[in-house]
């Protein structure tokens, strides 16, 4: 489990803050910011985010007419992550300059980098096993870490770290912000409807043919083409192998075909020993373990 405990202390390192060069990268940011609106995207990993921003950036590159053509790559710079450095930092969001376009920042935990509170929030949910499948192969396969075999990997607690807090935290934020709550299983039971959820929530502009074209242009087939002509950036593998892509089966309980009952009742047994009643309420409210 070296690399979850790695991935912990990448998180806890960033919490921490860094040295005069990101207090001077963060002062910058907050002043190109000035008192525009910051939307938090949180999602726990591999909850189908890049989705969703892919869904997001389209439809705002549509209605406001933005370049560039959104892929893989490019569509960062519509919905940054929550970094100071680095491939789809903050300051690589284009429209700084076009205040009608949000600027939603991407994490995955509830607190941004900026050392700001965000003035609301999108939380986007997933199926605890099918994530904890997926975040095994991204591991494995996409990064090449040694963590086991998959079945004795996602029983381990570490595993699940970095969600168990964010879940843990999350009735708390949620109490104090203006938030809108979605599931990866309602993206993929209806994209139209839930997409046309977020964006209202978002106040952008109603566009039914620009809704049904990012629908289409977004379903797994052509997220697959995609990922194909515009590999991740800063990555090497095979873009044919599904194990190593991003975009990889795009189904909802998937977790069949890879865990046995013994696993999924351990990793529910570890959401429920590190979750308050709070948090347990809400993982049942949005079915996270439900099968």
């Amino acid at each position: 489990m070296r690399a979850q405990e790695g991935r912990l202390g990448w998180l806890q390192r960033r919490l921490r803050g860094a040295g005069p060069d990101d207090r001077r990268i963060r002062a910058d940011l907050l002043r190109r910011i000035g008192d525009r609106r910051v939307t938090l995207l949180a999602a726990p990993i591999k909850a189908g985010r890049t989705w969703l921003r892919f869904c997001l950036a389209s439809y705002l590159r549509r209605v406001f007419g933005l370049e560039p053509p959104v892929d893989l790559v490019t569509y960062l710079e519509y919905l940054p992550d929550d970094r100071l450095r680095g491939s789809g930092q903050i300051g690589a969001f284009r429209f700084f300059e076009r205040p009608e376009v949000p600027l939603v920042i991407c994490a995955h935990r509830l607190e941004l980098v900026l050392g700001r509170k965000p003035e609301r929030a999108i939380v986007l949910l997933r199926n605890l096993f099918d994530a904890a499948v997926s975040s095994y192969y991204q591991l494995a396969f996409q990064q090449g870490k040694d963590v086991g075999e998959l079945c004795q990997a996602v029983v381990q607690p570490e595993f699940h770290a970095l969600t168990a807090r964010l879940l843990g935290q999350l009735p708390g934020f949620l109490a104090g912000i203006p938030h809108h709550v979605l599931t990866y299983e309602q993206m993929h039971a209806d994209a139209a409807s839930t997409l046309r959820g977020v964006v209202g929530w978002l106040g952008l502009p109603s566009d039914a043919r620009a809704l049904a074209a990012v629908v289409e242009e977004t379903r797994f087939e052509r997220m697959l083409e995609a990922e194909k002509r515009t590999p991740l950036r800063g990555r090497r593998y095979d873009v044919e192998d599904p194990r190593m892509r991003r975009i990889r089966r795009g189904v909802v309980g998937g977790h069949w075909d890879e865990l046995g009952d013994a696993e999924r009742a351990r990793i529910s047994a570890l959401y429920r020993e590190a979750l308050g009643p709070e948090a347990w309420a809400l993982v049942q409210r949005y079915r996270l373990l439900g099968t």
